[in-house]
């Protein structure tokens, strides 16, 4: 025997067998199966809805960025353009709708007395503000 039968010798009892080649790619396709079934599962879970101060501060983010004008909106003026607003808002997040009686789970916010003419927004703020510690 010489030195290169030696090596071959060495390298051949190295090299795998057929039976732990199919065991070594059977427990990798498992693995690769695994994966695919952990991520396939993590990404099919929707995101969680938001709660309702991030989905109040998400909404107003989005219409005081947009390029569209909309308002006023008091008391004073139609509110169906707000209702819209918020429609088409929670839609395009993919929410959930309204529950039909959602007016039962609100309490409603301060009464504010204002002066016969609308005040500016600073003002109505401040109003709401000292209405708030009362």
């Amino acid at each position: 025997m010489n030195a290169n039968d030696d090596e071959e010798t060495k390298a051949m009892s190295k090299t795998p067998t057929e039976e732990q080649m199919r065991t070594q790619m059977f427990n990798t396709m498992k693995e690769l199966e695994q994966f695919a079934r952990d991520n396939q599962m993590r990404d099919c879970q929707p995101p969680p809805e938001p709660t309702a101060s991030e989905a109040l501060f998400a909404f107003m983010g989005w219409l005081t960025s947009s390029d569209f004008v909309s308002g006023p909106f008091s008391s004073r003026h139609d509110a169906s353009q707000a209702a819209e607003l918020v429609g088409l808002y929670y839609k395009q997040q993919g929410w959930s709708e309204p529950r039909d009686n959602w007016a039962d789970y609100i309490t409603p916010g301060p009464e504010v007395n204002l002066k016969s003419k609308p005040q500016s927004l600073d003002a109505n703020l401040a109003l709401l503000r000292k209405s708030e510690r009362s």
